[in-house]
């Protein structure tokens, strides 16, 4: 059941914002559910689990809808990565941190692809994509991750995906 589970969240992941949030965004502002979806499971696993989908789901997301192949996994797999070794060593978990760290991570993927797509030759302005993007897709990411996080922990409450290691054993006091 949990690879079933990693399955649809993944294709929800891949076909929500391809396709059904880019006719509904607010502003230009398109949620990133791969990213939210990849820091909740590394904050309810502490496991590696999080870096592996985050690679997995982030190359068919390039494959559907990058010209690039890889480039949006990178930043993906690089911010769950990071997320992981902030996490690995913290025992319980604040809930502020699901908003700053939804905040912080989205913020991280940016300059990744920012870099990425300097390092390519295409121009663009950055402090405007920062103003005008960036910032306020943040707030979506931190903002988004409260119901996303206590979603998935009801999956893992109710033994739908049994995590790989027992270390979220605070979340279920």
């Amino acid at each position: 059941m949990r690879y079933v589970l990693f399955i649809l969240l993944g294709a929800l992941s891949i076909v929500l914002p391809g396709s059904v949030f880019s006719f509904i965004n607010i502003g230009g502002i398109i949620p990133d559910v791969l990213l939210i979806t990849a820091l909740c499971i590394v904050f309810l696993e502490k496991s590696s689990s999080g870096i592996l989908y985050a690679g997995i789901v982030g190359i068919v997301y390039d494959i559907l809808f990058s010209p690039f192949i890889g480039m949006n996994a990178l930043a993906y797999v690089l911010v769950a990565a990071i997320a992981y070794a902030l996490l690995r060593g913290m025992n319980k978990v604040k809930p502020i941190f699901i908003g700053v760290f939804g905040f912080g991570s989205y913020i991280a993927k940016e300059l990744i692809l920012a870099v990425v797509v300097t390092a390519t030759g295409t121009g663009f302005d950055f402090f405007y994509m920062l103003a005008r993007y960036i910032l306020p897709g943040a707030l979506v990411a931190a903002a988004l991750m409260y119901p996303a996080y206590y979603l998935i922990r009801i999956l893992y409450i109710r033994n739908w995906m049994t995590p790989t290691k027992s270390l979220y054993d605070d979340f279920l006091k």
